[in-house]
Order: structure tokens, then C-alpha cells, then sequence
């Protein structure tokens, strides 16, 4: 008997918790309803804009900074939906867009050039997730050939470790 009341126990208590974390302090509970969208297919986004709209872009190269040797960047939830929004109208104004691989000077002429290009893979797969076309996007390693700052020391390698975005007409 004990162990059906300290189940019992057991089973309300954590109800009440998650319901007062989840509801009261995260205020996640709303009373709107919560519907489910679905997405829209890109061919119905293509006639619904008429032809004449002219899609403006806030700029036009994006840079993306990598840590040391790594493929991968860590996206701040900004720089996420930056590139989410970047990627919409890219979809719906059908342009180009050429991303750049660069590394800083650590390493050999090859493993940068093979780096540079898998960090550009990298956003190629990020753009293609939020809807871009592949046949849509360019990519090319510079490796270490193009710097923007002095590789002498760790603050001109870091901004050296980078991709570009830019639109191409």
C-alpha cells in the first residue's frame, strides 16, 4: 500500500513541477492554439510573385568566421536567422550565389585548399537546408591566398578563417 501512495505521489508531483516550469516560469502553455504550417513548395511561391517584384538584398557578401581547423562554424541564433532570410529571397529572386572557402596561413598550400572548400561545402549544405537550389550555388576554396588580415598573429589568423557569400547577377 505504501508503494501505490508513493507512486501516486510521485506521479502527481512531477505533473505539477513540468506544468509550473513549462507554464508559469517558461510560459511555453498559451492559451492560443498552436496549428502546424506547412511549408509552401517553391513552384506555388514562383506564380504567386508577380514578375515585376523586385526583391532588394540588405547586402552583398556575408562572411562566416570558423575556429582553427575546424569545417564546421558554431551559428549564433542572429546570424541563423540572417541567413534564413538571406536564403528565402535568394529562392524567390532565383539568383546565384558564389561561396569562398579561405583559411588562415597554418598549414600546407593543400590541406588549406581542402579545408577552405569543406568549410564552403559546409554553407553550401546550410543554404540548401533552408531551400536553395545546388545547381544554385557556387563554391571555391582560396585556401590561404586571400587573406584580410596580417596571419602573424592569432587575432589577423582568426578573421582570415572564413567563408564569403556573395551574390552573383
Amino acid at each position: 500500500m505504501r508503494i501505490i501512495i508513493g507512486v501516486l505521489v510521485f506521479v502527481v508531483w512531477s505533473s505539477l513541477s513540468t506544468y509550473w516550469y513549462v507554464c508559469k516560469i517558461k510560459e511555453i502553455c498559451k492559451d492560443e492554439k498552436i496549428t502546424k504550417v506547412e511549408p509552401v513548395k517553391q513552384e506555388v511561391v514562383k506564380k504567386i510573385v508577380p514578375e515585376k517584384t523586385k526583391i532588394q538584398f540588405d547586402f552583398e557578401t556575408l562572411t562566416i568566421y570558423f575556429p582553427f581547423a575546424q569545417s564546421e562554424a558554431i551559428l549564433s541564433e542572429e546570424l541563423s536567422d540572417s541567413i534564413k532570410i538571406f536564403s528565402k529571397k535568394l529562392v524567390l529572386a532565383e539568383k546565384l550565389i558564389l561561396i569562398i572557402g579561405n583559411t588562415d596561413n597554418i598549414g600546407s598550400d593543400s590541406s588549406n585548399l581542402k579545408l577552405g572548400l569543406e568549410r564552403a561545402e559546409w554553407v553550401k549544405g546550410l543554404f540548401v537546408s533552408y531551400g536553395l537550389e545546388e545547381n544554385n550555388i557556387e563554391i571555391k576554396s582560396l585556401g590561404k591566398e586571400s587573406p584580410v588580415q596580417n596571419n602573424n598573429n592569432e587575432s589577423g589568423r582568426s578573421k582570415n578563417r572564413r567563408v564569403e557569400i556573395s551574390i552573383q547577377n
